[in-house]
Formats: C-alpha cells, structure tokens, sequence
C-alpha cells in the first residue's frame, strides 16, 4: 500500500505539471470562447490569467483600421494592437458577434505566420501563435511597448445590425507561467452603411458615386446595391435616389 504522503506528493506534482503545460499550450494561442463575446459567456484571459484583474493595467487593446460604418461584403483587414508599458510581449483573441452571441460576417487568417484559428472547426476566433508571442517580444521596444497582429473580416451580404469586435489581449511578462500577466478587453461596436454608402463615411457622395461607376458591369458584391449579381443602372438608381443623405 502506497503512504499517504506519497500519494499527496504524487497529485501535487501532476497538478504542477498540469499547469505548467497549460501555460506553455496557450503560449502558442488562447482556446477559443476568451474574447469577452457573448457566445463565450463574456469569458476573458482572466480565467487563466488571473493575477490581476481586467483592465486594471496601464495599457490596453484596441482594433485599429475599423471602419465607422460597415459595407456589406466589403473585406477588411484590421490590426489588434495590445499595448503595455510594464510589459515585454503580448497574445491576443478575437470575435465579430451580435449581443446575441452570433458570430457576424467572416474572419479569415490573413498572417499564417502569427495568427491561427482559435478553434478545430469555422474560424469564429483567431489568436496568436507561438511565433506571434516571440516576434511581439522580439519587436515590443520598436512598437512603443506594443505588438500589433493583423486578421481579416469581411462584412455580412446585408445589414446585421448591432456588432461587436471583441478582443482580449494579454500583456506578459514572458516568465514562463500564467501569472503576472494583465489582461485587457474592448467590445468595438460597429452599424452597417446606408444603402448607397459604399465606402462607409456616413453619406452617400461623389466618392460613392465614383466606387460605382469603377465597377459597373461587374459582379462587385460591395457595388452591387441591390444583390442581383451585377451592378448596373438598377443600383445607380438606388443611389442617385439617396445621394447626399
């Protein structure tokens, strides 16, 4: 019979190398359901990372690149920028969902090198990878104690009303571990455009005007006002009917 003591020693030291692996797996990325989304129950790097709390540091993360208004089917290339003065590197995660939970329009991995699927299946959250914690060390001092990994989304065929780019990003201190790491999230709300509104600055204008007739004979789906597969005088009427709103 094994003493008692030994069998303490035993689960202290399976927990100890439990947590060690975990720290050093989502050095490589977080597990998807931590952007601070609904769909993930509001869950953030805290649940790991959990020395502080949220944003209780003196940096923070943002989405930089997003436009005021979304274009449907226009296709977007963002940078999540997590910034610390305190701090030597950086991870991140994010999300496009509604206040319902439903994951809005399309992410796509557009730097293989720094960022991956959070997840086996539909991207519906992209973090970091290994290489992307080691080149946001390795660039931090550069980028003004910062680290910026760039993703893709394109935006839904119509309009999807409220949504939301929410992002956790984790600021480390590269001790190996999950602790004294701070923990930073944002909900970037975004609306469609009007109708009309092809570049997304609020009105329809000349710019308008010009994206339109550069596509018009084609099947340009952000273009294409009234989604019947081809812009033509159709949509140029949809447009002329709300120029200058």
């Amino acid at each position: 019979m094994i003493p008692r003591l030994r069998w303490t020693n035993a689960i202290v030291a399976i927990a100890t190398i439990s947590l060690s692996n975990a720290a050093l797996a989502f050095s490589s990325g977080a597990p998807e359901g931590f952007s601070g989304g609904p769909f993930g129950s509001l869950s953030n790097c805290t649940v790991c990372h959990s020395s502080f709390l949220v944003n209780s540091g003196a940096g923070s993360v943002g989405v930089l690149d997003l436009p005021a208004l979304y274009v449907p089917d226009e296709v977007y290339i963002l940078r999540v920028r997590v910034e610390d003065p305190a701090q030597v590197g950086a991870g991140f995660e994010i999300s496009v969902e509604n206040p319902a939970g439903v994951f809005i329009g399309e992410l796509t991995i557009a730097d293989a090198i720094n960022t991956r699927n959070a997840g086996g299946g539909p991207v519906n959250y992209i973090t970091h990878t290994s290489s992307g914690k080691a080149n946001a060390i390795a660039n931090w001092a550069a980028m003004g104690n910062a680290a910026e990994f760039t993703v893709q989304w394109q935006a839904p065929s119509s309009d999807a009303g409220v949504i939301n780019f929410h992002v956790a990003g984790n600021a480390i201190n590269n001790a190996g571990g999950n602790s004294g790491d701070f923990i930073y999230t944002i909900a970037e709300l975004r609306q469609a455009a009007a109708p009309g509104d092809l570049n997304g600055d609020g009105v329809v204008d000349t710019a308008d005007l010009g994206i339109l007739i550069g596509a018009f004979g084609s099947a340009d789906p952000v273009a294409d006002i009234n989604n019947d597969g081809i812009v033509d005088t159709a949509d140029l009427g949809i447009l002329i009917g709300v120029f200058g709103t």
